[in-house]
């Protein structure tokens, strides 16, 4: 039953979701905690989504129904906020939904700091696969969380928009912040919460996260506009264009402007990745070369001011090539390889992360890469990223198997980086055709050259971390260890 006021309000907006608002709201009407309201905006639906918030309003009072002519999820949020009586308030997507203990757990946590933030983490749930990862790009980062319970950008003015993405629905906000604040959704038709998330970032006094998976967001949906958004790439420099505006004019860029340009760096690259139709990448790049280039001039920046550098080498080159150059570059990028797509790849990766030291795991994934490459038919050589590291590098190769014999390949054809030696435990049976100038030998060469990284090149996990162990034995500085298995997959 719900009461006059709710202490948590939770807008949903929703645009042709019937076949997943039923289980969103049922995530959230059999939470343990119970005070609080549902506030479903209907943006205009076409099909039976508004019928079935109406049948679940009839025996749940917490649950009401509001109705608009189609204008995006930002003004719909925005609407749900004028009329949410919560002290607190949250914003969910109508097609993910809550975990047990959702709502008791942020409100206790938000509740016992006197936070004007709360921030958990998150799964991922592929729509097409039906396959959780618990690893949610983009989710809470918590390495860039302070030590303390509550926290503001004063604390962290270079990285405050890289705690998490500008997702509002893995949040919950105190309302009279949010209203005193005047902090408002905008009106595109993608990445409208982008802006209303690091507004508010910016300018809570207290901060706080709770590092627990609590709410499960679907990927891959089909009916989303964030599967279908190639039209739609305008929308993130309007949003870009609109957070500089108005956080110049609350006072905050200077402050937060290391961090908006990382986070603007990581967005339009991003798009430059995903953008799949070549009538809307032409759009894409040329509106960049023409007006966004002006704006942000990436290139005119040290490489230093970027914490991704992959990001920052995509952006330099999209500023410094033509069109059919940058694509090339795309193409060649590992991220781009063998026809796969960014996200894809990522998932992998981020796979890999997560299950670190678990064997079986590894394998299984790169067996199944290994079979997505002999589909493909294509070259199957391991590719190293070096473009992640500073040119004029020097490196040495530990292990000279496949995947040594290509990162050799790589790098003594490199103008990017360098190959000064190779070492291996059977050093004496390496083919050193190919090594000319290449000091060959075990691991005592390492006292007898000047290198600035060793790569282990072995794709077994346990005898990567062997060799990695062995390498610090040696006296070999971890920051100058690269280990492809366990930090990324190359190809």
């Amino acid at each position: 039953m719900r009461t006059q006021n709710a202490m948590i309000s939770i807008v949903i907006p929703l645009y042709n979701e019937e076949k997943y608002i039923g289980k969103c709201i049922e995530s959230l009407l059999t939470q343990s905690f119970i005070d609080f309201e549902i506030v479903c905006v209907d943006d205009g639906s076409t099909d039976r989504s508004a019928a079935i918030v109406e049948e679940i309003a009839k025996r749940d009072k917490r649950v009401r129904l509001i109705n608009q002519k189609n204008q995006n999820a930002g003004i719909a949020r925005n609407n749900g906020l004028k009329i949410a009586t919560g002290k607190y308030i949250a914003f969910l997507d109508a097609d993910d939904y809550v975990t047990e203990g959702y709502l008791e757990k942020m409100y206790s946590r938000i509740a016992t700091c006197d936070a004007d933030i709360c921030v958990c983490n998150c799964v991922e749930l592929d729509d097409e696969s039906g396959e959780i990862n618990k690893y949610s790009y983009g989710s809470l980062d918590a390495s860039e969380v302070p030590d303390k319970q509550v926290f503001s950008v004063d604390d962290i003015p270079d990285t405050i928009f890289q705690i998490s993405m500008g997702w509002a629905w893995d949040k919950i906000y105190r309302k009279a912040f949010v209203e005193e604040n005047e902090i408002l959704f905008q009106d595109t038709k993608v990445a409208n919460d982008q802006l209303f998330v690091d507004i508010a970032f910016a300018t809570a006094q207290k901060i706080t996260v709770l590092d627990e998976r609590l709410i499960v967001h679907r990927k891959n949906v089909k009916s989303s506009l964030e599967y279908t958004k190639d039209q739609w790439w305008k929308c993130i420099f309007e949003m870009l264009y609109a957070e500089e505006r108005e956080l110049t004019n609350r006072g905050l860029f200077e402050i937060t402007k290391k961090s908006f340009y990382n986070r603007a760096c990581m967005y339009i690259s991003a798009n430059a990745y995903a953008i799949k139709s070549a009538e809307y990448f032409t759009e894409f790049f040329n509106y960049y070369r023409s007006s966004g280039m002006s704006h942000f001039e990436f290139s005119k920046i040290s490489s230093d001011y970027f914490y991704n550098q992959n990001e920052y080498s995509c952006m330099k080159m999209m500023e410094e090539s033509t069109e059919k150059e940058f694509l090339l570059f795309l193409k060649n990028d590992f991220k781009a390889r063998h026809d796969m797509t960014c996200y894809e790849l990522r998932k992998y990766d981020e796979a890999i992360k997560m299950y670190e030291g678990r064997v079986e795991k590894y394998e299984k994934i790169i067996n199944e890469l290994e079979n997505k490459l002999k589909i493909a038919g294509k070259d199957k050589n391991w590719y190293f990223t070096e473009e992640r590291y500073p040119a004029g590098k020097r490196y040495v190769l530990y292990g000279y198997g496949k995947v040594g014999k290509d990162f050799a390949r790589q790098l003594l054809n490199s103008k990017h980086s360098k190959l000064v030696a190779v070492i291996d435990q059977d050093s004496c049976s390496v083919d050193r055709s190919l090594l000319e100038g290449v000091s060959v030998g075990g691991m005592e060469i390492l006292s007898d050259v000047a290198y600035d990284y060793v790569i282990i090149s072995p794709r077994k996990v346990e005898v990567a971390e062997q060799i990695k162990a062995d390498l610090l034995d040696f006296g070999v500085p971890e920051e100058k260890i690269i280990c492809p298995i366990l930090d990324d997959l190359f190809f």
